[in-house]
């Protein structure tokens, strides 16, 4: 017959909780985990729409009111406003390709990085930066995490 002390039951006891109690860390640090990265994508995505020269970068692209012109554009607000677009989606698309955001996520931003990516005068933008990057040994490409992105995931 197999005979349990009081000290043996409360030291199951005790496990039990102690194993219940890990558990329910863990379930806490997962529930704080996606709170928290939904924050930041809110955030993130928000910064897209809110930030007043993204915004009006972006809406000259979509209108087809953006025009590159190598006399005019360089030192002009335009280029300012162009810069920051392409600034703020190119940390996006390194954002997605560290991990930190997922395929599913960048969903949400596809639409805008096609039209953007596929825009003439942006094409012709990032060759002259192409140029003049290579011109200076900069030893990299203009904005090429946005670049790959979209040669890897915007297809027509």
């Amino acid at each position: 017959m197999i005979t349990f002390s009081i000290s043996d039951i409360i030291n199951t006891g005790l496990l039990v909780i102690a194993v219940l109690g890990v558990f329910l860390t863990l379930y806490q640090v997962r529930q704080n985990y996606k709170i928290g990265k939904a924050t930041f994508f809110k955030d993130l995505y928000s910064s897209m729409f809110t930030d007043k020269d993204v915004r009006m970068a972006y809406y000259k692209i979509e209108q087809g009111v953006f025009k590159y012109d190598l006399n005019k554009f360089h030192g002009s607000d335009d280029e300012i406003i162009i810069d920051r677009l392409l600034s703020f989606i190119d940390l996006v698309c390194d954002l997605y390709n560290q991990g930190v955001l997922t395929k599913h996520e960048m969903i949400f931003f596809r639409y805008q990085f096609k039209r953007i990516y596929k825009n003439e005068a942006i094409q012709d933008y990032l060759g002259v930066l192409k140029t003049i990057y290579k011109k200076n040994n900069a030893n990299v490409d203009p904005f090429p995490s946005f670049v790959s992105y979209c040669k890897e995931n915007i297809k027509d």
